[in-house]
């Protein structure tokens, strides 16, 4: 299992945020696991009738990225997420343009979660986020796959009223959710969910949450991922940047080029 958490950042952003570890029955099997994940979605125009077979596809006219993430069973999750991969970043022969809703989306992700889930007798619950349509506004819904459900259940969450939580670490983190609403005393979150997330990782109360934090944010440009900034200790000055638990110093680079991302400190 594991942490997920979404909330949102008045105006329009929201953030999503989970811990790296990945179980299994003998016990913890990676704690750089990928659980928060980009799905770049492209639409084409129509080709003409005469374009020859292998052509280009031509100029996008429209593209966004949707975050995803899951617990539960992360060979149905990654399969999901894998098959819905090629197919959203090949999209043409849409009315008006557009691109499909994020419940579109996230119908077509559903039959992809149930039918792992079904075939590997794995359980899960995935997040998607985007924009709808490409362009806005803001929306995210939750695909529940039991075992015992069979067909997947699709939740549209009830932003920004709500903090969603799901997974092993759901019931510890509500309590400090809860806990910092009445101190603050307001629902006008900014990065103090982080904190709950950072807490529960350092003080292993549940052992299926640890490793590193990953988080993602969906504003007015889509979803993108960040990379974690923290801090060693107070003698240390320069911070730790790190990816899924992996520093940054060392994977950042690929040949003589440098990967850009934007880093979140706590």
């Amino acid at each position: 299992m594991t942490l997920v958490m979404v909330w949102a950042e008045a105006p329009g952003r929201w953030w999503l945020i989970s811990d790296s570890r990945i179980s299994g029955s003998v016990g913890t099997l990676t704690d750089s696991g990928a659980k928060i994940l980009e799905i770049p979605a492209t639409l084409y125009p129509a080709p003409p009738l005469d374009v020859p077979a292998g052509e280009p596809f031509g100029e996008p006219i429209n593209k966004t990225t949707l975050g995803f993430a899951y617990c539960g069973s992360t060979l149905v999750a990654l399969q999901a997420y894998a098959a819905v991969l090629p197919l959203w970043s090949r999209l043409q022969n849409s009315p008006f343009n557009e691109l499909p809703s994020v419940r579109e989306f996230a119908d077509h992700l559903a039959y992809f979660v149930g039918a792992y889930s079904e075939e590997v007798h794995g359980a899960c619950e995935c997040v998607l986020v985007g924009l709808d349509h490409g362009t806005g506004p803001l929306d995210g819904y939750i695909i529940d796959a039991h075992l015992a459900d069979g067909t997947p259940t699709i939740r549209r969450m009830d932003m920004p009223e709500e903090i969603p939580l799901l997974g092993s670490g759901a019931a510890l983190a509500r309590v400090g959710i809860d806990a910092m609403k009445e101190t603050l005393g307001s629902s006008r979150w900014r990065r103090e969910p982080l904190t709950i997330v950072r807490h529960l990782i350092s003080k292993g109360p549940v052992p299926t949450v640890g490793g590193a934090v990953q988080m993602g944010v969906l504003s007015s440009n889509g979803f993108e991922l960040h990379f974690d900034v923290s801090v060693r200790s107070l003698d240390d000055v320069i911070p730790q940047f790190l990816y899924r638990g992996f520093d940054m110093m060392e994977v950042g680079r690929v040949g003589m080029c440098t990967a850009i991302m934007r880093g979140v400190s706590g």
